[in-house]
Formats: structure tokens, C-alpha cells, sequence
């Protein structure tokens, strides 16, 4: 029981933090953060490497993290935890979060300059993205399943400690190359990643209760 409390305790630490975060990126403190640093990351990783970071992004996609996650539950209720499913629940209220930012903070993405899609050469109206950028979905779905994952890992009894920390190592670097990619990509600015990790772990330690 105290491992559930400390993850809802965890879970309440980072949604308060996304809430701080998200009041600070609303009164625009951190657009010379934004843009300084997709500069940064934009200058130093070359556009011969677009293809492999727009086949990763493509793997935080709604369809297949859910899928992924899908796979993951059969394979739970097979080993009789009966409750793992409910972490569809807290999957759903982050989308619902990511929405409702979305929705009130005027925070429009990059602008044509930084956008590394192909499609800009057939559809021109993407050279600019409507609404709201903040928070990043990908960004959120990746760092909940990369902690999911994790924590299954870490919990199993079937790897040895060297084994498990090779393979922890191995889902924090893949989860950080995808976050990566939404900003080589010019799909979000750093502020709108960091909003969706802050409320990935938010709502994917939740969902650790349900595993426990």
C-alpha cells in the first residue's frame, strides 16, 4: 500500500509542476528558452537524419501507443494482475489535460523556418500551425509508456540487475530521442516537450497504482 501512495504522491508532485510550468509558458516566460534552443538543437543535428526522427515520432503516435499498450495489458491479465487495464484510465485524462492546454494557452508552434516536413513542398498551408502547440502529445504518450515499461522491467524477477539497468538505459535513451525529435522536427518548441513529460510522468505514475 505505501508504494501506491508514493506513486500517487509522485503523481500529484508532477501535475502540480505541469501546472506551475504551464502558468509560467502562458505568460510567455520562456519564448527566448524556446528559441534559443531549438537553434541550438536544429544547428547541430543535420537534416540527413529527418527521415529516422520522423519514423520515430511516429511510433508516439496515438494508435500505436495505445496498441503497445493493448499487448501489454493481455499479457498482464495472462499473469493475473485483472486490473491492469485501468490504465487506459489515466491515458485518458492526460489526453484530456493536453487538450484543455491546448485549448487556453495561446501557445502557437514553430514558425515555417524550423519545419523539417516534406510536405510543406506539396501542401503550403502547413507552413504554419494553427492553435495551440502546448503540450506536446508525443511528448506525453512516449514518457508514459517509456514509464510503464520501465517500472515492469524493474519490477521483473526474470532479468538480473545488470540486465535490467542495460535495459532501462536502452527505454530512457529511445524515450529521450523521441522527445528529441519533436523539436528536430520542428514540430513543437522545447517548452511544449517538457509540458508533455511533466504530464506523461504525471499521469503514468498514476497508472502505476493500478500495476501494483
Amino acid at each position: 500500500m505505501h508504494k501506491k501512495l508514493r506513486f500517487l504522491f509522485l503523481s500529484g508532485a508532477f501535475l502540480f509542476l505541469f501546472y506551475l510550468f504551464s502558468r509560467l509558458a502562458k505568460r510567455d516566460v520562456f519564448t527566448q528558452f524556446d528559441f534559443d534552443w531549438m537553434v541550438k538543437i536544429q544547428d547541430r543535428i543535420p537534416q540527413s537524419a529527418n527521415n529516422l526522427f520522423e519514423f520515430l515520432g511516429m511510433t508516439a503516435r496515438f494508435e500505436v501507443i495505445v496498441l503497445v499498450l493493448l499487448v501489454l495489458v493481455v499479457v498482464l491479465t495472462l499473469k493475473r494482475k485483472f486490473f491492469s487495464f485501468l490504465i487506459f484510465i489515466p491515458l485518458f485524462l492526460a489526453h484530456l489535460f493536453e487538450i484543455y492546454g491546448k485549448s487556453v494557452l495561446n501557445h502557437p508552434g514553430p514558425p515555417m523556418h524550423f519545419l523539417r516536413d516534406k510536405a510543406l513542398d506539396i501542401f503550403p498551408k502547413w507552413y504554419a500551425h494553427p492553435g495551440s502547440s502546448y503540450p506536446s502529445g508525443h511528448s506525453m504518450r512516449i514518457v508514459f509508456l517509456a514509464l510503464i515499461v520501465g517500472f515492469l522491467i524493474y519490477a521483473s524477477k526474470k532479468f538480473d540487475l545488470r540486465r535490467r539497468v542495460l535495459i532501462l538505459s536502452l527505454i530512457a535513451f529511445y524515450a529521450i530521442v523521441v522527445l528529441l525529435s519533436r523539436m528536430v522536427l520542428g514540430e513543437h518548441w522545447p517548452t511544449d516537450v517538457i509540458g508533455g513529460t511533466l504530464l506523461g510522468l504525471a499521469f503514468g505514475f498514476l497508472a502505476l497504482v493500478f500495476l501494483r
